[in-house]
């Protein structure tokens, strides 16, 4: 018996093929920022509620306080804080169900989750660059040989000189 030798299969990349993984890609990016811009965004909420909470801290007879509407705090409202708050936290386990916990648990919760969340968005940056490099190589790539085949062009066109 003998072995069949096979040739090695040489791949030919072609300017339309650089280009569909240039598109795909791009889509890749876009898709790739988007997450990155909302984990960055759920990031700064978390910090923010355990800036809040930590804040509160000092809080240990009821007190008037004004609390915002919105994000924007376009409106602000007036509410109490009870002097026994700490006990009485609310925090979302996940899925819009709610538990109430205290105060340590609620920051505990939260430090897991800005944990989390700061893998998430170090593993989708990271995800992105290595995405954005290889959109780069093969932008690149395309442009070396497009200015290739103008060269190749302007040679052929050339009049040859002392024709006969």
């Amino acid at each position: 018996m003998s072995k069949k030798v096979e040739a090695p299969r040489v791949e030919r990349i072609d300017l339309q093929s650089i280009a569909i993984r240039l598109n795909q890609l791009r889509d890749l990016i876009a898709i790739l920022q988007d997450q990155v811009n909302t984990l960055t965004q759920e990031l700064t909420e978390l910090q923010l509620a355990l800036s809040t909470i930590k804040g509160l801290e000092e809080v240990v007879e009821e007190t008037e306080v004004l609390v915002a509407a919105d994000r924007l705090a376009t409106i602000l409202v007036p509410a109490k804080i009870l002097g026994n708050w700490s006990n009485k936290v609310v925090i979302n386990i996940g899925r819009n169900y709610y538990a109430r916990v205290d105060k340590d648990t609620a920051i505990k919760m939260l430090n897991k989750r800005i944990n989390i969340t700061q893998n998430l968005l170090r593993l989708r940056s990271q995800e992105l660059n290595s995405v954005v490099n290889e959109y780069n190589s093969l932008q690149q790539a395309l442009q070396a040989m497009y200015y290739q085949q103008i060269q190749q062009a302007r040679v052929s066109e050339k009049p040859r000189v002392g024709g006969g």
